[in-house]
């Protein structure tokens, strides 16, 4: 199966209810891709949890896995923040 993992700023901008982050989440749920949220990102989005309604509904998704970082997983998104405009980053499991 074939996902990807949402970094801090596309959690931002689902926040701001950015419409292409919107419509990338659609249509990964739609086709069944996994979608990964690291702990560490929704720790650093989260502001306002009573009024964070989007981040709020995304967790319970189906398809939608929260998951700690371990020395690897941080590794290889901490690589990917170099490349431009990385908030969506596709990843296989």
């Amino acid at each position: 199966m074939t996902g990807g993992t949402l970094d801090t700023g596309a959690l931002f901008a689902l926040d701001r209810n950015d419409r292409r982050v919107i419509a990338v989440l659609a249509r990964a749920l739609l086709v069944g891709a996994k979608v990964t949220v690291p702990t560490t990102c929704r720790a650093q989005a989260i502001r306002q949890p009573a009024r964070q309604v989007r981040l709020a509904r995304l967790i319970p998704q189906p398809g939608v896995v929260l998951k700690d970082l371990d020395g690897l997983d941080a590794t290889q998104v901490g690589a990917g923040r170099g490349q431009p405009r990385a908030s969506w980053r596709n990843t296989e499991t």
